[in-house]
């Protein structure tokens, strides 16, 4: 089988006009993960060489190789044509050797990724899962605002943990689609 019939992706309902998204399970084996790291850029090799431990290097490959994948399908292009550089402050998009009016952004957790593209605006996602720990109150207080702060004391502790994932997720969405993150 050829690297790009390796991707698994599982297109999800659109979550708003305009704005397609996906799933993809990046946990593979490592002989898939070698194969889908053959669609991957030099550039993208050397980053995926400088993670330090075999799942996370593995992860990064079906990651990469997925979201190279969609965009050429959506470019309509080959998948060893796509560009993706680095923009203000190190975000990921597109060469301008592409349609600049595609955005795209990506998140990550365990052994999920999702991904999602939308036309002549910024997107952001984000993606955790639901039983991460976490000191909330140390968060809260550094990220959340007061109101955020009084409705997360409000609530039973396992509550206030679900409760901040939502709200960091949300926040980390929004400055990843500004830019800011």
């Amino acid at each position: 089988m050829n690297a790009a019939g390796l991707v698994q992706e599982r297109r999800l309902p659109d979550p708003a006009p305009g704005i397609q998204a996906w799933t993809c399970d990046i946990a593979r084996d490592a002989a898939d993960a070698a194969t889908l790291s053959t669609l991957l850029a030099p550039a993208e090799k050397l980053r995926m060489e400088r993670f330090g431990r075999d799942d996370l290097r593995l992860r990064y490959a079906v990651g990469r190789a997925t979201l190279r994948t969609l965009l050429a399908r959506e470019l309509r292009i080959e998948v060893r044509d796509v560009e993706i550089v680095r923009g203000l402050r190190g975000r990921p998009q597109l060469s301008d050797t592409h349609r600049v009016d595609l955005d795209f952004n990506v998140s990550h957790t365990r052994s999920t990724a999702l991904l999602a593209f939308t036309s002549k605006r910024r997107i952001g996602v984000d993606i955790e899962h639901g039983e991460r720990t976490l000191n909330v109150d140390g968060v809260a207080r550094k990220f959340m605002s007061g109101r955020e702060q009084a409705r997360l004391a409000a609530l039973d502790p396992d509550a206030r943990r679900r409760e901040l994932l939502l709200l960091w997720t949300c926040k980390e969405a929004m400055s990843k689609a500004t830019g800011d993150a």
